[in-house]
């Protein structure tokens, strides 16, 4: 069978969230022992992780038409629409026998059979934080493929859930694979390995880290808020205890002997990795001044995988405080590295950690303060959480992933 994959977004090499689901779930898909050729459409040049694949899988760059691109050059608000033009063009002048679209939208008019994954309609639940050009957009687009595409992938059951809510999809033609992780890279680090990588980035004090584009929907706002929380409650209750102290109280000795194996929490910094527009970053940062946590908040922007795995895992605690996510690979990630995660109780997550992270109510600072402080004040409770964790990770698996699509495939 001839497979034809749109890995224009797994072209990239900057990736996060539906691009890099697209590059692993292609590569493990090439990697399976299967008799299948693959064709794979890109815009521009392969990325190295593209480049040098089996001999039955061809790489195909292809452009809009010269017609569509003089157009945009008039009309600068015409959006590339490469998948509705491009793509489609190509697969009428050369057709697959099927067409596996990882990240939502099916071409339209493309009248041969296809799978498509769903990552999440983050839209209907969170739509402040999309254009209404995103929202009008998203809605169509996702409906569309979802009705045109044979079967449907959902990275979660929320997801699934969600499509037979909005889309009245039926149950029987969604079906629900979790992503992976690369576990060659993500997993418990020496402390000699990690300390060179924070070097590398100027840290050095413990800090909990998030990973993600650095965007509105991710609540951002609300982990520096709750981050500041947590060490304003941190410092003064230290002060009381060191008042307690000289006062002679017995309270203050038994809670200074219970906090002397555990770090020291008012020293937290709080890492923040991921791509994001710079206006935004600032107001962020100008978020964490009017907070006085300034000088403890580091934005490290795109950080590459090899970096990232050791950031990961020198972390004292991993934070999602997103108001709404598919899935969420960097919390597969960061227990795999042996961190501990807080997750918000946003679409996916809770499916992701179940009972091996705490949870907190999206955009509630106060709990997500509180989720800290049940976190980091107890080592033996954090030590818990990472083992929990490391023992969730098992089920996420990219090969295993692949094997069930081509199943689902068939002959």
């Amino acid at each position: 069978m001839l497979i034809g994959i749109d890995a224009s977004r797994a072209n990239r090499n900057n990736r996060s969230g539906i691009e890099n689901y697209s590059l692993q779930m292609t590569l493990a898909l090439i990697r399976q022992k299967s008799g299948h050729r693959f064709v794979l459409y890109i815009r521009e040049p392969p990325v190295a992780e593209l480049q040098n694949l089996p001999g039955r899988v061809e790489v195909k760059i292809i452009s809009n038409p010269s017609w569509w691109s003089s157009c945009r050059r008039i009309l600068r608000f015409l959006p590339q629409l490469w998948t509705h033009i491009a793509l489609r063009a190509e697969l009428k002048k050369a057709p697959v026998d099927l067409l596996f679209i990882p990240g939502h939208v099916v071409p339209l008019g493309y009248s041969g059979r296809c799978i498509v994954t769903i990552h999440d309609l983050g839209y209907e639940f969170v739509p402040e934080h999309y254009s209404l050009f995103e929202r009008l957009y998203l809605r169509f687009s996702t409906s569309y493929s979802a009705r045109r595409a044979g079967t449907v992938i959902t990275v979660s059951d929320k997801t699934r859930q969600d499509l037979m809510r909005f889309v009245h999809l039926p149950a029987e033609r969604i079906h629900v694979l979790h992503p992976g992780y690369a576990a060659d890279l993500f997993k418990p680090r020496t402390t000699r390995t990690v300390h060179a990588i924070q070097k590398k980035y100027d840290l050095s004090s413990p800090y909990i880290i998030f990973v993600g584009n650095v965007t509105t929907k991710k609540g951002l706002e609300t982990l520096i808020e709750g981050f500041s929380l947590f060490l304003f409650e941190k410092q003064q209750n230290q002060f009381e205890t060191r008042l307690e102290k000289a006062a002679g109280s017995s309270k203050a000795v038994e809670t200074e002997q219970e906090g002397s194996d555990a770090f020291e929490t008012s020293a937290l910094d709080l890492v923040i990795i991921g791509s994001g527009k710079e206006d935004y970053k600032n107001s962020l940062l100008a978020l964490a001044d009017k907070y006085r946590v300034a000088d403890r908040v580091h934005f490290l922007g795109f950080v590459e995988d090899a970096d990232l795995c050791h950031l990961l895992s020198g972390a004292k605690a991993y934070v999602q405080p997103s108001h709404y996510e598919g899935f969420g690979i960097p919390v597969v990630e960061a227990m795999a590295s042996g961190v501990p995660v807080i997750v918000t109780d946003a679409g996916g997550l809770l499916e992701v950690v179940e009972d091996a992270g705490q949870v907190c109510k999206a955009g509630d600072a106060p709990d997500l303060s509180r989720g800290l402080h049940t976190l980091l004040d107890d080592e033996t409770i954090r030590q818990s959480w990472i083992k929990k964790g490391l023992a969730r990770v098992h089920l996420f698996n990219w090969d295993e992933a692949a094997g069930s699509l081509l199943q689902l495939i068939g002959d």
